[in-house]
């Protein structure tokens, strides 16, 4: 009897050891995906301050272009600059309106690739130039990757954005 009993306990030692085990190892894969999406996060930042940054020093020279490069997640296949005073000239629309709050004139497309920042401001841009063709105006993003041309000319007040 006593043989069977001292069985019974190391095998619920072992037990217990396997649960801790895997305990440890899902708190570990949560902790890497809480990194993981917290990098995802840091695109988004870097894009909307680069690209504000950028703005704010071609708007405060007299003449300028320059040609930017950003990284952003994986999810987000355009950003798009956005006049919601004008007409659409989009299937997006709809999907726009709803991350709409009042000042925005820059989005994420498909809506909710952002992970909470769907739209966002950027000051001193000629929104209606560069929606004058298509609202919205998109760039599109490759393996991760937008460029945005930035340009402005002497007698503009504000700066206008370009894909190529």
């Amino acid at each position: 009897m006593k043989n069977k009993r001292g069985q019974m306990q190391l095998s619920f030692g072992m037990i217990f050891s396997i649960i801790l085990i895997v305990a440890f190892l899902a708190f570990a894969i949560f902790a890497i995906m809480s990194f993981v999406n917290t990098g995802e996060d840091l695109k988004l930042l870097d894009f909307k301050t680069g690209l504000q940054e950028g703005v704010d020093k071609l708007w405060k020279g007299g003449q300028g272009s320059q040609e930017l490069e950003y990284f952003l997640p994986n999810d987000v296949q355009e950003v798009c600059i956005v006049d919601f005073d004008s007409r659409f000239s989009s299937e997006k629309y709809s999907d726009f309106q709803r991350v709409f709050y009042g000042e925005e004139n820059l989005a994420f497309y498909p809506v909710g690739s952002a992970d909470g920042l769907d739209s966002t401001k950027i000051n001193h841009i000629d929104v209606e130039k560069i929606t004058l063709e298509r609202n919205p105006k998109c760039f599109v993003v490759e393996n991760g990757k937008v460029k945005i041309t930035l340009s402005k000319n002497f007698e503009d007040t504000l700066v206008l954005m370009k894909d190529e």
